[in-house]
């Protein structure tokens, strides 16, 4: 398994600790206490944005080239869409705790970083 995980979020330089403690809790809901219907939610939205993405020939050349590289063949959309169903509430939750719980990140931030909370705050939670 392998990935790379990444949030972008922008917060007026008063609100950067409301923002990290929203993202920290939503990251933590995630791994906790995630619902049929927002796994159901999220796989229908998956499946219509990869449609819309391969609108034109250029990304549809770009999806080719990314399926060879990954899988050593393209798969049909009838394949990647079975794929996504086959994804349960458990196979979220199991995802969210590897990537999530005990794990060292990487930060980057930029502006009014006063009211950012320290690596060691937002590791624990």
């Amino acid at each position: 398994d392998t990935g790379l995980f990444g949030l972008y979020a922008i917060a007026d330089k008063e609100r950067v600790s409301d923002l990290m403690a929203s993202v920290m809790n939503n990251l933590s809901k995630m791994a906790d206490h995630i619902r049929e219907e927002d796994v159901e939610r999220a796989k229908t939205a998956l499946k219509a944005t990869m449609l819309m993405g391969l609108d034109g020939n250029t990304n549809v050349c770009e999806d080719i080239g990314r399926q060879l590289l990954t899988y050593g063949r393209r798969l049909t959309p009838a394949e990647i869409f079975g794929r996504i169903e086959e994804l349960t509430v458990e196979d979220v939750r199991a995802a969210a705790h590897t990537v999530f719980y005990d794990k060292d990140h990487a930060m980057a931030a930029v502006g009014g970083l006063e009211g950012l909370p320290s690596y060691e705050w937002i590791r624990s939670k």
